[in-house]
Parts: structure tokens; C-alpha cells; sequence
């Protein structure tokens, strides 16, 4: 069909494949530029872009095949082993809790020494600071202790202790059996405003960097500052599912043939990259 075109136009065409140009230019440039000066290029089926090095020698013509570019970051993520203890309780909880045992061994150990300097019997399971702590923490981890406080006050303190002990440890079995029976998967980034905010880097080959280059939009210039240059798309891809730390620029074409490889979910059939609800570069 090109021939055809050209012979009726009267063009003299000298069709070649734009991999073999593109070859020839990133060898040498300045020759490629100086040889082939005054000539008109004319991309067939291609879109600017893609190959930066062909946009300043030539037009493209319309093409048919439309390619949508969007960021996509790992997604399906399960929680970590020790992330697992802050989602049964949260940070402060635990703080709580290990200021509760410690408020224990004081109150404990204060109340045995005041019937001791009052002449009152009391054992040395409760006198003790170190029998003291081994006591409260053994009732904590749902263990019985061996020698029961003997004075009232002690008996009722001891009583509650018990009483929240076993609550927390019931709330604490009954969702680490949960966890360790499905883990769970952490809710995956979903907007570019999420994406800006988490601690993983923005990776894309050098094709797609003139699609990023103002700075004075705030995303982009976000992006520009945490950006990391791939090699090649299959390496990103690579650093998006395995190591989990960048973001990544995918095109439809390119989820298709991962798909098609069966890249593209886990062993639990979900997708290991997540497109972003406002995600589309172009």
C-alpha cells in the first residue's frame, strides 16, 4: 500500500523497519543526522514518545492502534509476620498493656512490703519484686501461680488482674488463630494522591520520561523527585512484583503479553499490580 501511495505521489520511498533506524541513530547520531539531511521520514503505524530519539526526524502517521498508559503499584500484598501482633492490637494498646504489668509489679510488691512493715504474714511469693513480676506475668500468659495472696485488699486486686488478663488474652488467641490461618492482604494503593504519600519510588524506562517533565505540576514534580530509571520494562515489572518498592508505567499491550505469561497474579490467582483509579498517563 505504500508503494502504491508513493507511485502516485511520485515519491521515491525507501521503506525500512524503524527498529534498524533507531539502531543506527543511538550508534551514532551526529553522522545519522548529517547524512540523511534534507531527507523527509514518515512513521508508519507509530506514536511520539515512545522512541524520543525518531520524534525530532520525522511525522507519524494517524494510527489505528490505540495504547492506554497508566501507573500501576503492587497490590494483594499480605501482612508480615510482625505486623500481625499491631493488627490485633495497635501501638498504644501494647504500650498500654506493658504499662499495666509494670503498674501490677508496683502495686504488688508495695502492698506485701506494707503488711511486712506491719508485722503481718504475708509469702514470699508476694514480698519479692522478681517473685512479684514472675506472678503477674504467669497470670497474664493464662498460667496458674503457686501460692495464692492471703490479705483481702490483695486477694480483690489479684481477683481483676485475672479478670483482665484472661480478656486480653482471649481477644489475642482468637485473632492470631485468624491470621495464622489466612494472614490477610493489606488494602493496596488506589489513588496517585496514595501513591505520592507512600514510601515507594516511581520506576519507568526512558521512553515514557517525556511524558513527566513539568515540574510545576505538583505530581509531577513529585514524581520527578523520586523517580528511578529502569533499564527495560520487564526489569520494573520485575521490581514492582518481586521487591514490591516502585510504581510503575504499563500499558494495556504490555498487561496483556504478562497476562498471557501468566505474570501477572499469584498463587491465589490475584493481580500482583494494581491500576490506579486515576492512574492514566496518555
Amino acid at each position: 500500500m505504500l508503494k502504491i501511495i508513493g507511485n502516485v505521489l511520485n515519491m521515491s520511498l525507501d521503506i525500512a523497519g524503524d527498529v534498524n533506524i533507531l539502531d543506527i541513530m543511538r550508534a551514532d547520531n551526529s553522522k545519522y543526522t548529517e547524512k540523511h539531511k534534507g531527507q523527509i521520514f514518515m512513521y508508519v503505524g507509530l506514536y511520539g514518545g515512545v522512541f524520543p530519539e525518531l520524534d525530532n526526524f520525522g511525522e507519524y502517521t494517524r494510527s489505528y492502534f490505540t495504547i492506554r498508559l497508566a501507573w500501576y503499584t503492587p497490590c494483594a500484598l499480605k501482612y508480615r509476620t510482625w505486623s500481625r501482633f499491631f493488627n490485633i492490637f495497635s501501638v498504644d494498646m501494647w504500650i498500654c498493656f506493658a504499662l499495666s504489668l509494670v503498674l501490677a509489679v508496683i502495686t504488688v510488691s508495695c502492698s506485701s512490703n506494707y503488711r511486712h512493715k506491719s508485722h503481718l504474714p504475708e509469702s514470699s511469693s508476694y514480698s519479692k519484686i522478681f517473685s512479684v513480676a514472675t506472678n503477674i506475668i504467669a497470670v497474664s500468659l493464662s498460667v496458674p501461680v503457686n501460692t495464692q495472696p492471703h490479705p483481702t485488699p490483695l486477694r480483690l486486686y489479684f481477683f481483676c488482674w485475672v479478670c483482665y488478663s484472661v480478656a486480653i488474652s482471649t481477644v489475642f488467641q482468637a485473632y492470631l488463630t485468624t491470621f495464622l490461618i489466612e494472614p490477610g492482604y493489606e488494602e493496596p494503593i488506589r489513588t496517585v494522591e496514595q501513591m505520592l504519600k507512600s514510601e515507594i519510588k516511581f520506576g519507568y524506562t526512558n521512553e515514557y520520561k517525556l511524558l513527566i517533565t513539568d515540574t510545576s505540576d505538583p505530581v509531577d514534580s513529585a514524581i520527578l523527585n523520586n523517580v528511578v530509571q529502569c533499564p527495560d520494562v520487564d526489569t520494573c515489572f520485575v521490581w514492582g512484583t518481586v521487591y514490591l518498592n516502585i510504581s510503575t508505567i504499563l500499558t494495556d499491550y504490555t498487561l496483556e503479553n504478562y497476562y498471557g505469561r501468566r505474570n501477572w497474579t499469584d498463587e491465589n490467582n490475584r493481580p500482583i499490580l494494581y491500576e490506579l483509579d486515576d492512574g492514566v498517563v496518555k
